[in-house]
């Protein structure tokens, strides 16, 4: 019951949950994790998925949005790579760009996002997550996109008193 994600994520996701991830794309993670962004923009010159995974779920878009390459978050992103696609775990390249602490990854990837609540699942909670990095401009950044309408949690609480403490008045009345 606290996996629900993995089952969500069968049901949204394009991909045959039977079939392990082919090599090719193990192989185009592979590179994208190892910062061999040449051989990943070469094997999608000729034709590889820009949506490949491998066996845990993790995309390219999530290997650069962790590395914070924002050159490459944008050539994916023309490519049509989606930012909401989310891994075995429910993390969307947003998840780490906030956990890996890169500003402008996450400036680039949180208007790609329709909803933030809605990828901000319990096992995954942006707010929790921007907090735990303490990087108040990350924090600043994804707050401003949630709406008016939060629900008072006990990370919302957190994120009062986080707003109280730093003097950040406009995060305040948020």
């Amino acid at each position: 019951p606290r996996r629900s994600y993995v089952i969500d994520h069968c049901f949204t996701s394009d991909l045959d949950a039977n079939a392990p991830a082919s090599p090719g794309q193990v192989v185009l993670v592979s590179a994208a994790l190892k910062q061999d962004w040449a051989t990943v923009l070469g094997m999608l010159d000729t034709g590889a998925s820009v949506e490949a995974t491998d066996d845990t779920g993790v995309t390219p878009l999530m290997a650069a949005a962790m590395q914070g390459n924002s050159e490459i978050l944008r050539t994916l992103l023309e490519r049509h790579a989606r930012a909401d696609v989310t891994d075995l775990a429910g993390r969307c390249a947003l998840h780490y760009a906030i956990t890996a602490g890169k500003l402008e990854a996450v400036q680039l990837l949180l208007p790609m996002m329709s909803n933030c609540e809605a990828i901000a699942s319990a096992e995954n909670d942006l707010l929790k997550m921007v907090l735990e990095t303490g990087d108040m401009k990350i924090f600043q950044t994804v707050l401003e996109r949630f709406p008016a309408t939060l629900q008072w949690t006990e990370t919302t609480r957190l994120a009062l008193e986080t707003a109280l403490r730093e003097d950040m008045k406009e995060q305040v009345r948020l």
